[in-house]
């Protein structure tokens, strides 16, 4: 019934009206596969996915160094986002950062990004009173540490890790620091590695006495050689001097400027603790000035 109301309706048009709709018709019912073809490739150029494998190792690098964050071990503990009352209900997931996707997306390109991964960024490698006890102080692969060329080392330290009730009786041996060089020791291609201790006071221990027998315990670690000892407090740091090793391998005092303060001594003889706390706060004369 409708189909024969428009036909009337048609017929009723000037003959020039009805001219241009049957031109129009027969132009659309030609040009329809057409159409249709158009419209089905073009939404499978939408959903098709980029031939990212297919281009020069050289390009696909540069992507890799787009996505380069610096990792740490393990990941940094934050606290968790309360949304709500009840938000302490609900468990905390720390969001992957944007390189750690693409690590998911094949073989090939999870070796391909972790070998840049190793070669340009530096890895922190972290022990605190959470990790201290487990068996493996890092989740990580040891293909992937024979490949890291940058590390930062962080003790987070208190007296209990150290395990004496008095720093004066502390002992020689030092279970974590075997440990940790224990697990450093399938770094092959290391360039630099250096070492950070916090330190952690409480009412029994002076932060000074963490800080001198961490980096006693470390200035010698065998095959593990540290490019430099820092030091900082729980809270802030003073911007006391650190430890570097100079251009012979030899340990040295230096400013926060990296200005020589003076030689360590402890590398021919053992240092106390009054010696220590001496280069720790030696003044630098570059950054004094002249008189």
């Amino acid at each position: 019934m409708m189909f024969f109301t428009a036909l009337s309706l048609l017929l009723r048009l000037p003959s020039e009206w009805n001219l241009a709709l049957w031109s129009f018709a027969v132009a659309f019912v030609a040009s329809f596969p057409f159409l249709v073809r158009y419209f089905k490739m073009r939404a499978a150029h939408e959903t098709a996915p980029f031939p990212f494998l297919e281009l020069p190792a050289e390009l696909r690098g540069l992507v890799y160094d787009h996505l380069i964050q610096d990792p740490s071990y393990p990941p940094s503990r934050s606290p968790p986002r309360v949304l709500s009352s009840f938000g302490w209900l609900l468990p905390h997931r720390q969001a992957p950062s944007n390189s750690n996707w693409i690590m998911l997306a094949n073989r090939q390109v999870y070796s391909e990004y972790m070998d840049i991964l190793c070669k340009k960024s530096t890895f922190t490698l972290t022990v605190d009173q959470i990790n201290q006890k487990e068996q493996d102080l890092w989740p990580i692969r040891q293909e992937t540490l024979r490949s890291i060329r940058q590390c930062d080392l962080r003790i987070i330290t208190t007296s209990s890790m150290l395990g004496a009730v008095n720093p004066h009786l502390m002992p020689h041996n030092w279970p974590i620091r075997d440990k940790i060089c224990e697990s450093l020791q399938g770094m092959e291609k290391i360039e630099g590695l250096n070492l950070h201790v916090r330190a952690i006071g409480d009412p029994l221990w002076n932060p000074l006495w963490i800080w001198y027998h961490a980096s006693q315990a470390f200035k010698d670690a065998g095959k593990l050689q540290f490019r430099s000892i820092t030091f900082s407090l729980d809270s802030w740091s003073p911007g006391e001097n650190h430890l570097a090793r100079n251009k012979d391998g030899c340990w040295e005092w230096r400013c926060s400027a990296d200005h020589f303060v003076a030689v360590d001594p402890g590398q021919w003889q053992a240092t106390n603790i009054r010696e220590f706390c001496s280069m720790l706060y030696g003044e630098c004369q570059a950054c004094k000035g002249p008189e």
